[in-house]
This record gives structure tokens, sequence and C-alpha cells, in this order.
């Protein structure tokens, strides 16, 4: 798949996504209840795939209104097929400094900029 020179790339996305959350919500400010009880690996994972599977449903909310060609036309989200795929692979992956989770938050990040924005 090609994607059209207008595109950001998943460190603009990112950067631009933050940028919009900064703008509508205010700087993050950390919440005092939760330094005392951080979250577990596995509940933290949990935390970030449902925040992927939130961007992506408000960037595709019907596979039939998708931008994507494949979702039209397969009536499947291409879009949730991949994040699915990024929670459970069935495959060792390649090293990365990223969890799967902080992978699935790029990727929806990206997708969500690239429908609305680009």
């Amino acid at each position: 798949m090609t994607d059209p020179p207008n595109r950001y790339s998943v460190d603009e996305a990112m950067a631009s996504f933050s940028k919009l959350a900064d703008a509508i919500y205010g700087p993050s400010q950390d919440d005092p209840a939760r330094a005392l009880s951080p979250p577990t690996f596995v509940e933290a994972e949990a935390e970030r795939f449902r925040f992927a599977e939130n961007v992506l449903a408000a960037a595709c909310p019907a596979p039939a209104r998708c931008g994507q060609h494949r979702c039209r036309r397969n009536r499947v989200c291409q879009h949730f097929e991949k994040l699915r795929a990024i929670q459970s692979p069935p495959q060792p992956q390649p090293f990365s400094r990223r969890s799967p989770g902080a992978q699935a938050v790029r990727y929806a990040v990206w997708v969500y900029m690239n429908v609305n924005f680009a």
C-alpha cells in the first residue's frame, strides 16, 4: 500500500495528537492517587490496548464509512484486524523497545490523524 505524500509519519502523528490533546484538555497532570499504586505491566498494557481501540473507533466508526478501500470492500475494519495482530502475535516479534500496547497506541494515533487531519 502506498500512502499519499500528505500523510503524517508515525512520529508526526504522535506529536500532532499530543498537541491536539494539550490544546483541548490542557497539559497532562499526573494523578497523585495513581502514583501511589502504579499499574502492573499487564494492567498498563490492557489500558494501552483499550485506548488504542477507542482511538480506532473514533477514526473508523464503521467499515462501510472507513476511508480505507479494503475496509469498505471486505466489511471488516482492517485497522482493528491489525490491532488484534499486534495484541496477539502468532510468532515472536523482532526486538523492539516498545511494548505491544505502545505499538498499538502509536498505530491507532497514526490512523486517527491520517483519517481526520491529513
